[in-house]
């Protein structure tokens, strides 16, 4: 097997310099991770799709055009480093997926989702709350996870329904779970409280779980057949979710009484838990074959995220260096809008729209969150303005055909990229609408 070494040495070499640099000042370590970020998008490029290849090179080349025309080297590094914060979680945390998929969890995992299909509505409730649970903490390697373990007989002719299930599931985490690179950005560029974050987010979740609970349409998706009860240990599911409390709680005490930012305690987190966890349950062997699984198979496949998330960083500089968040303003200012209310459907327009244009929402919501933070806003408004953004990007996830997500899916289920797009429509607008309700009630009460 030919061992992939540049894209892997790029990546974990500047996740660990950042890291270190969290602990020890070295001279000319900014210029060394933004270095070491630049070769790992040069790196990635060969093996993009077309399409996110095609928006990574449209960013990149605008972002080069905007320096040249109005910015300096700084401005260059600046852009490269500006969401490595972020991109800490998105390499590190799939660390606990050696754990979490052993042997010792994994066959507990699967009887304990095969028990819950006893009919189509079961089936599809517990798969979107396994997804939405397990996807909060394991991230986007849940769904092929949990897409492979229900690739049975009984599910075969459901392949639209554990679409949807694992798509809406998954989508809600992105508006409270600390583990998501969402999260992040917006605990990069606002003054708020994740805990403040997180509630407004599972409020959000628990609407929709239960909405879909009592709204579920029986004549939607084809009856399937009931699943024979299949043993499986609550005693591990127990254990693991205690495991995952607990790894919670540390991260909020470390954010409430340490000086890191929880962007930055996470990745820390997540890598003491992995050693300490693997060693506890695992053995020599099994940490090896997992961590050679995630730096020739993870770590590499991780292209579009990775390359998308970096050029978000340097296009959302590029769009300051030439003004872009003053002319948002003052176009917002000659319109009369200034109301956060008024704005919050502005922008979502902006980045639910340009979601469809292949547009990420990392680029659109670093562009929003700049702007806001130049308007002449109230402090305390920024919550509302953090929530949303957070809405929208979990309403893009449901909507748009062109997100990571929404490309996985469709090509585990072989199945067209708008499959899910009109599937959710109308349940990503009533989404969107019972999250803009709760804003205002927020903000009036």
């Amino acid at each position: 097997m030919k061992i992939k070494f540049f894209r892997p040495f790029f990546v974990l070499g500047m996740g660990f310099m950042f890291l270190a640099s969290l602990f020890v000042e070295i001279p000319g370590m900014e210029v060394a991770i933004a270095v070491f970020t630049a070769l790992a998008l040069i790196s990635y490029l060969p093996y993009l799709s077309r399409v996110p290849l095609t928006v990574v090179i449209i960013l990149n080349v605008t972002a080069v055009i905007f320096y040249i025309i109005g910015g300096s080297l700084a401005d260059v590094i600046e852009g490269l480093l500006m969401n490595t914060a972020v991109l800490m979680i998105f390499i590190f945390v799939p660390l606990l997926a050696i754990p979490i998929t052993s042997p010792r969890y994994l066959k507990d995992i699967t009887g304990l989702l095969k028990s819950s299909f006893n009919n189509t509505k079961q089936s599809y409730n517990a798969l979107k709350l396994g997804t939405f649970s397990i996807g909060s903490v394991l991230n986007v390697g849940t769904l092929p996870i949990l897409y492979y373990l229900t690739d049975t007989d009984q599910f075969k002719d459901h392949k639209v329904m554990r679409m949807a299930a694992l798509n809406r599931g998954f989508a809600l985490a992105f508006a409270w779970s600390p583990y998501f690179i969402s999260i992040a950005v917006i605990l990069s560029y606002f003054e708020v409280q994740w805990l403040a974050i997180a509630a407004f987010g599972l409020t959000m979740s628990v609407i929709s779980l239960i909405g879909e609970w009592f709204l579920f349409n029986d004549k939607k998706y084809r009856e399937m057949p009931e699943s024979p009860p299949v043993y499986y240990s609550r005693r591990r599911i127990a254990e693991l979710g205690v495991i995952m409390l607990l790894m919670t709680g540390l991260i909020i005490i470390l954010d409430m009484f340490s000086g890191f930012a929880i962007v930055n305690i996470i990745p820390i987190v997540a890598i003491v838990l992995f050693i300490v966890w693997s060693v506890a349950i695992g053995g020599v062997e099994k940490v090896v074959k997992g961590l050679k699984s995630y730096t020739q198979e993870r770590i590499p496949n991780m292209g579009n995220e990775l390359l998308v998330f970096i050029s978000a960083g340097v296009f959302g500089t590029s769009l300051l260096v030439i003004g872009f968040d003053t002319f948002l303003i003052n176009m917002l200012e000659a319109a009369g809008v200034n109301h956060v209310l008024l704005l919050i459907p502005i922008f979502a327009v902006l980045i639910i729209g340009l979601s469809f244009f292949s547009v990420h929402p990392i680029i659109t919501i670093t562009v929003a969150a700049l702007s806001v933070l130049s308007m002449d806003m109230d402090v305390s408004e920024h919550y509302y303005m953090a929530i949303v953004l957070l809405l929208n990007w979990a309403v893009t996830v449901n909507l748009s055909p062109f997100t990571g997500i929404n490309l996985l899916m469709s090509s585990l289920a072989n199945k067209s990229i708008f499959t899910m797009p009109k599937h959710n429509a109308l349940y990503g607008l009533c989404l969107w609408f019972a999250g803009y309700a709760i804003i205002a009630f927020l903000y009036f009460v």
